[in-house]
């Protein structure tokens, strides 16, 4: 029987060795073939000139002084980040397939994934849900500050003994969504109001802690998270996480090439 779901995946051309490598994944879980690597903007082509064109705004109402994370702009990796995600959400929108999963092109896991998705799927069969986490940091404010929480220190609802209802998270880079939320996102006009995804995400799930994002992108679902320990020294949480091994650039916020200004 055919699957109802369809992979869009986050990729820069230039990431030959991350796009070899989860071709690999994805085709030793027998997903290839329902696997889509969509072309990323990369972010030295965001200028003033190219956001005009494509009728794109940067959100203007970043800086928030209580919490230190907003004491600096958006960066243009993440703008460009953004793009790629809103990309992935129209294809999704657009699409005969009731679920997608989206991937950033530095996923990785070791674990069942293609089960992975088939079980959150079947969990979510009713759409209660606009989010599924298959693999994410969740973060807590501490202060001004925010910081990973570790595995044993997260504190959310548990749905079953395998899913929790998610809290603040970062790091969407494997996640479940369906043509409902993918409506409920686009309907947001994203477009207008670009910054990273880990911001627009969870301010849709009513979690996000910055109430300017929250008033531009109100609640319009809930998440679900895979509540599984990668490993003890892996901050991940879930079956996916973003693996840097020497030959791929690395991604996360705190300690990246790619967002750079």
């Amino acid at each position: 029987m055919a699957n109802n779901f369809h992979i869009y995946i986050v990729s820069l051309h230039q990431e030959t060795h991350r796009r070899a490598r989860l071709t690999k994944l994805l085709t030793e879980a027998g997903l290839m073939s329902d696997s889509t690597f969509m072309p990323a903007v990369h972010k030295d082509y965001i200028t003033q000139n190219y956001l005009h064109a494509m009728q794109y705004n940067i959100f203007d109402r970043w800086d928030y002084l209580p919490i230190s994370a907003y004491h600096s702009g958006i960066r243009v990796g993440e703008v460009a980040c953004c793009i790629g995600h809103l990309q992935c959400w129209e294809a999704a929108y657009h699409s005969d397939f009731e679920h997608a999963i989206i991937l950033e092109d530095d996923c990785y896991w070791e674990g069942d994934f293609a089960k992975e998705i088939k079980d959150a799927i079947e969990f979510n069969k009713d759409y209660k849900y606009g989010v599924g986490y298959l693999g994410r940091i969740p973060i807590e404010l501490k202060g001004e500050a925010y910081r990973a929480i570790p595995f044993g220190g997260v504190d959310e609802p548990k749905l079953t003994d395998k899913y929790n209802l998610a809290g603040f998270s970062y790091n969407l880079h494997a996640y479940l969504i369906n043509r409902r939320s993918a409506s409920a996102i686009l309907s947001q006009s994203v477009e207008g109001a670009l910054m990273t995804p880990d911001e627009i995400i969870p301010a849709l799930c009513g979690t996000n802690p910055h109430p300017f994002i929250s008033q531009r992108f109100p609640k319009a679902f809930d998440a679900f998270a895979l509540h599984q320990e990668i490993d003890k020294d892996n901050i991940g949480h879930g079956i996916a996480w973003q693996k840097y091994d020497g030959s791929t650039s690395r991604s996360l916020l705190t300690n990246s090439k790619v967002y750079d200004e």
